[in-house]
């Protein structure tokens, strides 16, 4: 335990004051040479390069958490899609995105498919168009 707060804290993600305690910083920046995390980088750009695996994709039951983000009621259906992200020859990372169903049917989204433009490109022209009627 103490090493992995010795981690933590050598990663910045952690403070510790004496006779306080530890504290939680955040996220600590980036530094100069690190990449953001892969899964945020899956919303803007296609899904499947040679690093990634899209694993499943369809309708789910949202659980509690998931539901209260999407502003959805507890067990609503919802669209999961996981998505297996690699480095080098080794699983790194699963990515989950969770679509409200309403928005994902019909699209690529809904189904194994892969969106032409990345994820977040397509949900935000869906919601335009929800906004807008069209």
């Amino acid at each position: 335990m103490v090493k992995a707060l010795g981690v933590l804290r050598d990663n910045g993600w952690i403070v510790t004051q004496q006779g306080k305690g530890r504290f939680v910083r955040g996220r600590p920046a980036l530094s100069a040479g690190q990449h953001p995390r892969t899964g945020r980088g899956l919303l803007d750009r296609k899904e499947i390069p040679a690093t990634t695996r899209l694993v499943s994709a369809g309708p789910v039951k949202a659980p509690r958490r998931i539901a209260s983000y999407l502003g959805a009621d507890e067990g609503a259906s919802v669209v999961l899609r996981k998505t297996v992200v690699r480095q080098g020859d080794e699983p790194s990372e699963i990515v989950a995105v969770w679509v409200p169903a309403h928005l994902a049917e019909g699209t690529a989204l809904a189904e194994m498919g892969e969106p032409a433009h990345g994820v977040r490109r397509l949900m935000n022209s869906m919601i335009e168009e929800a906004g807008t009627g069209g």
